[in-house]
């Protein structure tokens, strides 16, 4: 199984002010492990960029794996961008179309911690810009991870982030695996 990860610096793993770790790759590999043995991992992330600028990494983006996942929205939920929660959707949608509907994995930004007052951001941008994505997916019949909510379930989510308030720690990783491998299975697709 070939898997592209393809987003930001929750994509990348970011770790501790490091830009790039192995992290999210290793939780997914993990989970799916307990499916099948054969998986390789092909990342195409870059930290700090929105889909908008994602758009453009396109044609560097092998077609042909078995499945995508797409990890944007921190930064374009971000007050430092300019990307409205209507191109963010687009954005994501245009993803999904590009690699193969039945292959793409959506996955909204995660929630935000407010208290940090140096990340820029606000969760309830980030939840409503889920919410778009999530209300056009479903008429397109996309798969979506909606990683907002689910951290947004908690009462106290900062558990699942670095001290930053933005960039997700083991634990949050470990969800997100989780939900990631969930959705294959209820899907079917292994």
């Amino acid at each position: 199984m070939n898997i592209t990860i393809f987003g930001d610096s929750i994509a990348s793993g970011k770790q501790n002010g490091c830009d790039y770790s192995d992290i999210f790759v290793k939780s997914l590999e993990k989970r799916l492990k307990i499916l099948t043995d054969n998986i390789n991992f092909y990342q195409f992330t870059i930290p700090g960029i929105d889909s908008e600028q994602g758009k453009k990494m396109l044609k560097d983006i092998p077609l042909g794996c078995d499945y995508y996942i797409c990890v944007f929205g921190v930064n374009d939920a971000a007050k430092h961008h300019s990307v409205t929660s209507t191109e963010y959707m687009e954005n994501m949608i245009g993803f999904s179309e590009h690699f193969g509907i039945d292959k793409t994995f959506l996955v909204t930004p995660p929630a935000f911690n407010n208290s940090v007052g140096t990340i820029k951001r606000e969760n309830n941008l980030a939840t409503l810009y889920s919410q778009r994505l999530i209300a056009s997916a479903n008429r397109k019949n996309c798969r979506v991870v909606d990683f907002n909510y689910q951290l947004n379930l908690y009462s106290d989510f900062t558990y699942f982030l670095q001290k930053d308030g933005l960039h997700l720690n083991k634990e949050g990783y470990t969800l997100l695996a989780y939900l990631l491998t969930n959705k294959i299975i209820s899907d079917n697709l292994i």
